[in-house]
């Protein structure tokens, strides 16, 4: 019920394109970019506010996670069911709706991100697997000492696939942000919402990705260190995965850095929630 209630959402969203806040005044539009830019963004350069800024007149669209292309990823264990070479790339976007509603500076937003496995070094070039995470947000800024911003949202992900590939779940996910100097840390905690026997795909995801993830983002220079981190805080059957994201800016290149992926762990895609990957990848990021 609830996917469908989820698909029911994205059409509206996209078809009638909502666009609340027309004709507000220039303090409320300043306070709602530099929130979004301040606390969804973890680092830019000197150029990038006014890029955002622009994109934002234009079409009422942010980034939202990392957008990039990784052409060449490499997995050291191997697996049955795929080549260990393939490409990997993630599409994320997001479309403020709402802003200011009861008083906050808040934003009620529609967000969107896709993750794709492309087998472009075996034959005929196929898609492994593709993840789909539409979610519905609110964003609330908050200024006090080193918190900055709480983010609520209802966050559904799943693969597409029939049984026995099929995978899914939906969570309500609560994320705390700080800053502390250039370092940027972002806390997520999520309850997932149970669904019955029959339709549930993965009863034990919960086991493998646990039920948070911190996220640590370090600038040094042009350099920008991401590190993503999951465990489910069991002593026994201990479970979770770290991944390392290093980015910097490609000479002539605006906006365009050359991206290194390091993955180890359970949970990179859905198909892979409960086998353990252990990957590197380098490639091509254009926003971070």
């Amino acid at each position: 019920m609830l996917k469908k209630i989820l698909v029911l959402i994205f059409n509206f969203f996209i078809f009638f394109n909502l666009s609340f806040g027309e004709g507000e005044d220039s303090e409320l539009k300043d306070i709602r970019v530099r929130m979004i830019v301040d606390t969804l963004i973890p680092q830019y350069d000197e150029y990038k506010e006014q890029k955002i800024v622009k994109f934002f007149d234009a079409f009422g669209i942010y980034p939202y996670k990392e957008n990039y292309f990784l052409f060449y990823t490499y997995d050291f264990n191997e697996k049955s069911d795929r080549s260990r070479k393939e490409a990997k790339f993630q599409l994320s976007l997001m479309k403020p709706l709402i802003y200011n509603l009861v008083g906050l500076n808040e934003v009620y937003a529609f967000a969107y991100t896709q993750k794709s496995f492309w087998q472009i070094y075996s034959h005929s070039s196929p898609f492994r697997e593709t993840n789909y995470e539409p979610e519905f947000l609110v964003l609330i800024p908050v200024d006090f000492y080193n918190f900055h911003g709480v983010k609520l949202s209802l966050n559904h992900q799943s693969n597409g696939q029939d049984i026995p590939k099929s995978r899914s779940w939906n969570r309500f996910i609560f994320e705390t942000f700080y800053k502390f100097g250039d370092i940027r840390v972002n806390l997520q905690i999520w309850y997932r919402i149970p669904e019955s026997e029959e339709d549930d795909d993965n009863p034990d995801i919960l086991h493998y990705l646990g039920n948070g993830q911190l996220e640590i983002y370090i600038p040094y220079k042009s350099n920008l260190f991401k590190f993503t981190i999951r465990n489910n805080l069991k002593s026994s059957h201990n479970r979770g995965s770290f991944q390392f994201d290093w980015s910097i800016p490609i000479g002539y290149f605006k906006h365009t850095y050359l991206y290194f992926q390091y993955f180890t762990g359970y949970g990179e895609s859905l198909i892979d929630y409960n086998r353990h990957v252990d990957k590197v990848g380098i490639g091509v990021m254009l926003t971070r």
